[in-house]
C-alpha cells in the first residue's frame, strides 16, 4: 500500500519545545510531564487522522459475518485498494514522530515512547529508522527492546532476523504471557481446535510446530514470515494496548482478536451522523487487501503422518479464519501443475510441470490472449519445487529445492522414498505476484519383482518418439484443463514386468463422467445408445530384464466433444492383480 509524500514545515512552525541545552541536560527531567505531553499528541495524531479520513455509507447495512468483542467485522472485497491518505495526517504523523524522537532524548528509558515512535515510523513507511530506534532501545522491560527490533526487522522483509528477535523476546517474557503469545486459540479451525486439546504437551508443542512450518507462505523465501507475522502482530497489539486507535475504543479484546487474526488495519473510513445527531464519528478500518488464508487447511494439524488423504491447498477461501498479505507478494495468483512419481530404486522421482498466471485485474481471459499468458519465459519470476519430509515439518524447515527462472516448465527433484509435503511456487516480486500448490505425497517401497505403474504425464505429442521420461519432461502439460483440438500423449514408467514369459496387457480409456441425468435417464430405458469408453488394448512381450520400462501412447482428443473424463491405465501382469492409475482431465472448447 502506498502513501502520499507531503512537504514536511519547518520545525518553528510546529510548537515543538527546543532540545535541551547541555546545562539542562545534567537536570532531572520532569518524567512525568514529558510522558503526558507525548501521550497528549499521540492522541492529538488520532483525532487529527479520523478528522481526515474519507468519507463512507453508514456503516452496519448489512449484517456482521462476525461479531467479535464489540467489532462488528465484514469479510467484503479483499482486493479494495485504500484511497490515498490525506496530506494533513501525513503531516500531522510527522509532527508526533518528531514530538516523540523529542520526549525520547529526554526519556531514552520510557519504554511507553520507544514503541510509539517504532509503531508511526513503520505506518510511515520508514522501516529502516525504526530500527534504528528499536537498536537504542533502553526500556527496563526485558522483552521490549527485542520486541521492537523484531518487528521492524519484519518489516523490512529480514525474517530470519526477526524471528531470533522474537525467540529472544519470548524467552525474557512472563511465562505466561509467552504462552499467550504462541497460542493458536484464535488461529484455528474447528477440527484443529478440538484435536489439539486432546493432544499432550509434548505432542501438542510437535503440532504446533507442524503447523507453523506448513503455514510459512513461500519456502522460496528464507525464513517463515507468518510465525514473524503472527509475533509483529502481538507486538503491535502489546504498544496499541496503551494508545489511541482510530477506532476511538479501549484495546478491548476484540480490537486485540481482530489485529492478531487478520493483521493491522491500513486504512479507514468514517461516517459522520446527520447534524443534531449525538453520535460521534464512527469509523470502518480495513486490513491488508489481498489477504488470504495462509494456514494450512483445517485437520492437517492435528494430522499424525500426514495430511487428510488427497488434501491439497492453493485456492482463496471465502471467510478465512485468519488471514495475510505477505508484503512481497501480496497478489495472489494460481498455480496450474500436475505432480507424478517415478520410482528410482530407493529413491523417488517427482516431476511437477508448471504455470502461474498472476491474478489478472485488466478483465482479459487467463491463458487466453492476455499478454503474459503468450510471453515465454519471464525472467523476474523465481520458481521452485519443495518437498518437505513429513518428520521434518514439526522443526526447522530446510527442504530440498530445485529452482529456475521462469513463469512455466517442468520442475523435478528426486529424494528418498517416504512422506512428503510437496509445494510448488512461483514469485515475481518486482510486480508483487506469487503463487503456490500444496498437498500430501507419498510413496514407499515396493517389490521388484511385483508390477507396478508410475504415475502418468499428459504430453504434447512430438515428431520424435521419446524413450525417457527425461525427453518428455519439457512438453509435460502443467493442467488437466485439455484444449479439444490437442494432440497429445501420454506418458508412464512400468515396473516388476519380470525377465521370463510374462504377458504384459496394457488397457488405455477414455470415458465422459458428466453425462446429464436425461442422458443417463435415456441409456437406461434405452432410448438413446450409451456411448462406450474409447479403450485401446495391446499386448507386449516380457521386457527380458528388471527395472523402469518406459512407455508412451499418442492420443487424439479432436472429436471429443467438451466435458469431464477419465483417463484410465491399466496394467495387466500374468495372474497378478491389476494395477490401474486414473487422471480425470476436462475437454475444453
Amino acid at each position: 500500500m502506498s502513501s502520499v509524500a507531503a512537504a514536511v514545515p519547518p520545525p518553528e512552525d510546529r510548537n515543538l519545545p527546543p532540545d535541551p541545552s547541555p546545562q539542562e541536560a545534567l537536570v532531572q527531567p520532569d518524567s512525568s510531564a514529558i510522558h503526558d505531553r507525548a501521550r497528549d499528541a499521540q492522541r492529538r495524531f488520532e483525532r487529527v487522522r479520523v478528522q481526515h479520513l474519507p468519507l463512507s455509507a453508514e456503516p452496519g447495512s448489512s449484517p456482521c459475518d462476525e461479531l467479535i468483542g464489540r467489532m462488528c467485522y465484514w469479510h467484503g472485497d479483499n482486493h479494495h485498494e485504500p484511497d490515498p491518505e490525506a496530506v494533513e495526517i501525513t503531516v500531522a504523523r510527522e509532527e508526533l514522530l518528531d514530538t516523540l524522537a523529542h520526549a525520547a532524548r529526554r526519556l531514552p528509558g520510557d519504554g511507553w515512547i520507544a514503541g510509539q515512535r517504532v509503531f508511526y515510523l513503520v505506518e510511515a513507511g520508514r522501516a529502516h529508522e525504526a530500527l534504528e530506534v528499536a537498536r537504542g532501545c533502553a526500556a527496563p522491560e526485558p522483552d521490549l527492546c527485542h520486541l521492537l527490533r523484531g518487528l521492524a526487522l519484519h518489516r523490512l522483509e529480514r525474517f530470519e532476523d526477526a524471528e531470533r528477535s522474537f525467540r529472544l523476546a519470548l524467552a525474557a517474557m512472563d511465562p505466561r504471557d509467552a504462552g499467550e503469545w504462541v497460542s493458536l486459540a484464535l488461529l484455528l479451525e474447528r477440527t484443529d481446535e478440538s484435536g489439539l486439546d486432546r493432544l499432550g504437551s509434548q505432542a501438542r508443542e510437535a503440532a504446533t510446530r507442524r503447523l507453523w512450518a506448513l503455514a510459512d507462505p513461500y519456502y522460496l523465501v528464507r525464513g517463515n514470515d507468518r510465525w514473524t507475522e503472527h509475533m509483529s502482530r502481538h507486538a503491535v497489539s502489546r504498544i496499541q494496548r496503551r494508545a489511541r486507535n482510530p477506532h476511538g475504543l479501549p484495546w478491548t479484546s476484540g480490537l486485540d482478536e481482530l489485529a492478531i487474526r487478520y493483521g493491522q488495519e491500513t486504512s479507514w473510513t468514517r461516517y459522520v451522523p446527520t447534524s443534531g445527531s449525538s453520535m460521534r464519528p464512527r469509523v470502518t478500518g480495513r486490513h491488508p487487501p489481498h489477504s488470504e488464508r495462509y494456514m494450512p487447511p483445517d485437520g492437517a494439524l492435528t494430522g499424525v503422518a500426514s495430511l487428510p488423504p488427497g488434501m491439497v491447498w492453493g485456492d482463496p477461501v471465502e471467510r478465512p479464519r485468519s488471514a495475510y498479505a505477505p508484503s512481497y507478494a501480496p497478489e495472489l495468483g494460481t498455480m496450474y501443475t500436475v505432480l507424478a512419481r517415478f520410482r528410482r530404486g530407493d529413491s523417488l522421482l517427482v516431476v511437477a510441470p508448471f504455470r502461474f498466471e498472476p491474478r489478472d485485474t485488466s478483465g482479459a481471459v487467463p491463458g487466453a490472449g492476455s499478454p503474459e499468458a503468450g510471453s515465454g519465459h519471464r525472467r523476474d519470476v523465481q520458481a521452485g519445487l519443495f518437498l518437505v519430509p513429513w518428520a521434518e515439518t514439526t522443526g526447522e524447515v530446510r527442504p530440498p529445492t530445485q529452482r529456475m527462472l521462469s513463469d512455466r516448465g517442468t520442475l523435478s527433484l528426486v529424494v528418498p522414498l517416504g512422506s512428503y509435503v510437496y509445494s510448488v511456487e512461483a514469485l515475481d516480486r518486482r510486480a508483487g505476484h506469487g503463487a503456490r500448490f500444496r498437498g500430501d505425497l507419498a510413496l514407499g517401497p515396493h517389490p521388484d519383482d511385483i508390477p507396478d505403474l508410475s504415475d502418468f504425464l499428459i504430453i504434447e505429442a512430438s515428431d520424435r518418439m521419446p524413450e525417457s521420461v527425461d525427453d518428455v519432461l519439457e512438453h509435460a502439460l502443467p493442467s488437466l484443463a485439455l484444449g479439444g483440438l490437442q494432440e497429445l500423449a501420454v506418458a508412464w514408467e512400468a515396473y516388476g514386468l519380470g525377465t521370463g514369459e510374462s504377458r504384459i496387457a496394457y488397457s488405455l480409456g477414455v470415458e465422459p463422467l458428466d453425462r446429464s441425468f436425461f442422458r443417463r435417464l435415456g441409456e437406461f430405458l434405452r432410448l438413446v445408445g450409451r456411448g462406450d469408453p474409447l479403450t485401446l488394448e495391446w499386448i507386449e512381450p516380457s521386457p527380458g530384464q528388471t527395472g523402469a520400462h518406459f512407455r508412451s501412447v499418442d492420443l487424439d482428443f479432436r472429436n471429443l466433444e467438451p466435458g469431464i473424463y477419465e483417463l484410465r491405465l491399466e496394467l495387466r501382469v500374468d495372474d497378478w492383480a491389476p494395477v490401474i492409475r486414473r487422471r480425470r482431465v476436462q475437454i475444453v472448447g
